[in-house]
């Protein structure tokens, strides 16, 4: 596989998973709001957002995970999908976890506001394209 392809998959990811992210924001804030209605018990501000940014990490790991799908079952690799959702999934988590070590300790690293705020929204997507890099834009051996 060339650069140019591989670039190609991997900005495939990027904009697939930022579409999802978008979409399970929506979703999450719109599932508060109903159960919020119909249980009568409202959430804080705090909460809500906490809702929507969960639906928001749902939403990238399944977009991701569907364009890999479609890209792994478009070569024949199909059986390698396990391989892939595994390395995102613990990607994603190694990046929720970076997420809450910078939010909470940017001050200890010496890290300005700009940039603890830069890492703190990139290190989940990060996270989770280790699964593109590692498993979708390896070579095949030739047999």
């Amino acid at each position: 596989m060339n650069n140019y392809k591989k670039f190609g998959v991997i900005a495939g990811q990027v904009f697939i998973g930022l579409g999802f992210s978008i979409l399970g924001g929506i979703v999450g804030l719109i599932c508060d709001y109903i159960v919020s209605k119909t249980s009568g018990v409202y959430s804080d501000f705090s909460e809500f957002l906490l809702n929507g940014l969960i639906g928001c990490y749902i939403g990238l790991l399944t977009g991701v995970c569907f364009d890999g799908y479609k890209y792994l079952k478009q070569n024949g690799r199909q059986n390698e999908f396990l391989k892939f959702l595994l390395v995102s999934g613990i990607g994603i988590s190694c990046g929720i976890l970076g997420l809450y070590l910078i939010v909470t300790n940017y001050w200890s690293f010496g890290l300005s506001n700009i940039l603890a705020n830069s890492l703190a929204a990139t290190l989940p997507l990060i996270g989770i394209l280790l699964g593109s890099i590692l498993v979708l834009t390896r070579d095949t051996p030739q047999t």
